[in-house]
């Protein structure tokens, strides 16, 4: 087993000794970035950053004595501008609070000796934890997981919402102030949320870094198995090293380091298969996509509805299709799209395409109540 490497974030708020926290942020909009420290201090309020050099970069950092982990905390931009931290582990009072500081090694982890469970074996269940039990927590979703484990045969669950957001019931996909302090979005794409986030743009290394280290994080501090990305169709970059390509080599690396299996897999609309290709064939390397084709023609032949993009389905050679090839549509013209559509996956193994099934079961608890389940 390779031997494991501690990774560290090194954006955010780390307590690095005995009543002592180092503070850094990335804000190059901002000329003057301070922290605030929210509750109780003999500290002053406003606790000023250093700017990190080269002062292009946007960097601002200090190390504040005196705090321990849990006390609050929001950056002061140009002395107008009061946000959270952009890298928070936690909002106590919601995304428009202050941030907290957490120690993400005070927890114990008892996984030592787990090393992953192959793709092909991945049947995955997307669990919304708002939705699951009557409680909507995530506590309240463990005494379920043998249950999801041995009667309906799950090996892998889709948690989400995962990152804090406003409310109480959620996505988990709005709340952020990214747009304040720092060039993440750019006007040059546009997709259904907006801007698109700007990978091959100016100041997109310090973006792209952003974006590879959070899923680091994900991965090496809570010990994730797999991270599913969100709408890869509406990710446009034009670098000569596409982003989905180097996250996931990126994510691959850091899988090998700490000896066991981790896997990227995409949700994509256009049926491309680059997305999943080995990138000695020109793809992005990704371990899997989700095949909407086969959820497609599945639900058209068992419901005959035809609204929207089922237009393009219901009939049974289709489904027979999806089984046995993945993508239905592979280039022919679709008349939802009125044009031609996707790519032929034939040449990828079936163990690289899933499909979320979209039904309702119900759940027994231990203490007999019915709950029910999406």
């Amino acid at each position: 087993m390779a031997t494991k490497e501690r990774w560290q974030l090194h954006l955010g708020a780390w307590p690095i000794g005995p009543s002592k926290v180092y503070f850094l942020v990335w804000a190059p909009y901002a000329k003057r970035v301070t922290v605030d420290l929210v509750g109780p201090s003999q500290l002053p309020r406003d606790q000023p950053l250093q700017q990190l050099k080269p002062r292009e970069h946007g960097y601002f950092e200090a190390t504040v004595c005196g705090i321990e982990p849990g006390a609050r905390y929001r950056y002061v931009l140009d002395e107008q501008k009061s946000r959270p931290d952009p890298v928070s582990r936690f909002q106590p009072e919601g995304v428009h609070g202050p941030s907290a500081v957490i120690d993400p090694h005070a927890f114990q982890w008892s996984d030592d000796r787990w090393s992953g469970t192959p793709i092909e074996r991945f049947i995955i269940y997307e669990l919304h934890v708002g939705t699951f039990t009557r409680e909507g927590t995530f506590q309240a979703v463990i005494p379920l997981l043998e249950y999801l484990q041995n009667d309906v045969g799950v090996r892998a669950i889709e948690l989400m919402p995962v990152a804090q957001f406003p409310g109480a019931r959620n996505w988990g996909y709005d709340g952020n102030y990214l747009g304040d302090s720092v060039p993440y979005f750019t006007d040059r794409y546009r997709t259904p949320w907006g801007c698109a986030i700007t990978y091959d743009g100016p100041d997109s290394d310090e973006v792209r870094a952003y974006v590879i280290n959070n899923a680091l994080y994900w991965v090496t501090e809570f010990h994730i198995d797999a991270l599913r990305l969100d709408a890869t169709h509406s990710i446009f970059d034009s670098s000569t090293r596409h982003i989905l390509r180097e996250l996931t080599e990126t994510v691959h690396a850091q899988a090998e380091r700490l000896g066991r299996l981790i896997y990227v897999i995409a949700e994509n609309d256009l049926n491309d298969v680059r997305v999943i290709a080995p990138i000695a064939e020109g793809g992005y390397g990704l371990d899997g996509q989700w095949n909407d084709d086969f959820h497609h023609a599945l639900h058209t032949v068992l419901t005959g509805e035809r609204r929207g993009y089922y237009e393009d389905f219901g009939a049974l050679d289709q489904l027979s299709t999806a089984l046995k090839e993945g993508f239905v549509y592979s280039g022919q013209r679709s008349s939802f799209r009125r044009r031609r559509h996707g790519s032929s996956s034939i040449s990828r193994p079936l163990s690289q395409l899933s499909s979320i099934l979209k039904t309702t079961i119900r759940l027994e608890t231990a203490h007999g109540e019915n709950v029910s389940a999406p």
